[in-house]
């Protein structure tokens, strides 16, 4: 009797853990709660061969009816052929990698019942050129395709698709999320906010066409891996606020031939053993330095291991926030427009390394020619009585 006992009970075990995971119509279900509510998630591994995917709101096994509510991690990877996806009202989670890989991809729209996006939930979506978000979402928000938090001031998503070279962050942006960039090769030119403090991990990872690295003066935190594998960069300007950098931010950054620190005293800036791995011969990279700080940057560790070291004035870049003096267009190729000015200004346009180009009086709505300079990234700043305006245009 009590052997019967024991083979009942451990057949009635199996008999619940199966009814945990279920298959149907292609896609794997784990029961999230089984008591009221019933929920389940997506599975991981529901690869999806049809090119066009309807999530249920509702899922029925053994005759008990579940809401589904979550996408698990990896629930979707690699379905390539996948084109469309259609997330019902009652999803509330969308795991990491949730449709990794999806290389058909084109656009996914995000319901407002969405409360979680993991990282790295589109990561490695070739052909995403449009994230949608309903108006109604308590946490997210879209605009033009690019996915941001509710209020937009955290930038989460460019979507790897889109073919612009060149991309400007809009300016009420703090912070860049998580591998928002991963691995958007079209870009050779991206435009950062002054209003940036932090740069995430893996914001900038694999983005193969940048060729200069800029960080505006309010960046103080750079984050892992934060520009890995950017193996055409060849220049980075660290700016003077920068208090921690990251590791392995600079890895696999094979075309880097200078560096420009902003900041005189480097003991400032806590770096990891590795931020500086594998990037091509310190010897052959030039780091400059401000004036008076060259001995300490050859004491410094990491810092001391470049053979280079150059003192170089640097300039300042103390700014004023104003979002009615606008530059436009940011990517020209002869001019750009100034307006917003309440008194005549002083313009300076300097390059990536501080080098002062040219510099005029200017009034409102006036245009500024720049067919004269040749193509590349540049800085803007003008002096009005409340302090000085920056942002940067790009001569194509």
């Amino acid at each position: 009797m009590k052997k019967l006992f024991t083979i009942v009970l451990v057949l009635n075990l199996t008999i619940g853990l199966c009814a945990q995971n279920f298959l149907i119509n292609h896609l794997n279900y784990n029961v999230t709660s089984s008591t009221p509510p019933l929920t389940v998630e997506v599975g991981s591994n529901s690869y999806y061969g049809a090119s066009s995917l309807i999530i249920p709101e509702t899922v029925t096994n053994n005759g008990v009816t579940y809401s589904v509510t979550s996408i698990q991690d990896q629930g979707f990877a690699g379905s390539t052929n996948l084109t469309s996806v259609n997330i019902p009202i009652t999803i509330t989670i969308i795991g990491s990698g949730a449709f990794g890989n999806c290389n058909s991809l084109t656009s996914i729209d995000i319901p407002s019942s969405v409360i979680a996006i993991r990282d790295d939930a589109l990561n490695s979506c070739s052909a995403l050129t449009t994230i949608n978000v309903d108006v109604n979402n308590p946490n997210y928000s879209s605009q033009n395709g690019f996915l941001f938090n509710k209020d937009k001031t955290i930038f989460l998503q460019y979507p790897m698709g889109k073919q612009n070279t060149t991309f400007t962050i809009p300016e009420n942006v703090t912070s860049i999320g998580y591998a928002a960039f991963r691995s958007c090769v079209n870009l050779k030119s991206i435009i950062i906010p002054n209003g940036v403090t932090s740069i995430e991990p893996f914001v900038f990872d694999g983005c193969t066409g940048l060729t200069n690295i800029v960080l505006p003066e309010n960046v103080m935190t750079i984050r892992d891996c934060a520009f890995r594998n950017c193996r055409n960069a060849s220049s980075i300007t660290i700016s003077g606020s920068v208090t921690s950098i990251g590791q392995l931010v600079f890895e696999s950054c094979l075309s880097l031939n200078s560096i420009y620190c902003n900041n005189p005293i480097p003991s400032n800036i806590v770096l990891q053993n590795n931020t500086f791995t594998n990037i091509v011969d310190k010897n052959k990279i030039i780091l400059y330095v401000p004036v008076g700080s060259k001995t300490l940057y050859q004491a410094a560790p990491q810092w001391g291991t470049f053979t280079n070291i150059v003192e170089k004035e640097m300039t300042s870049v103390t700014t004023v926030i104003s979002k009615n003096i606008k530059l436009y267009p940011n990517s020209t190729k002869d001019k750009f427009h100034v307006s917003g000015l309440t008194t005549q200004a002083s313009l300076h346009i300097l390059d990536l390394n501080g080098r002062l180009l040219f510099d005029k009086s200017i009034v409102n709505d006036e245009n500024v020619s720049i067919g004269s300079l040749p193509h590349g990234l540049y800085l803007v700043k003008i002096s009005i009585p409340e302090g000085m305006i920056e942002r940067k245009i790009v001569k194509n």
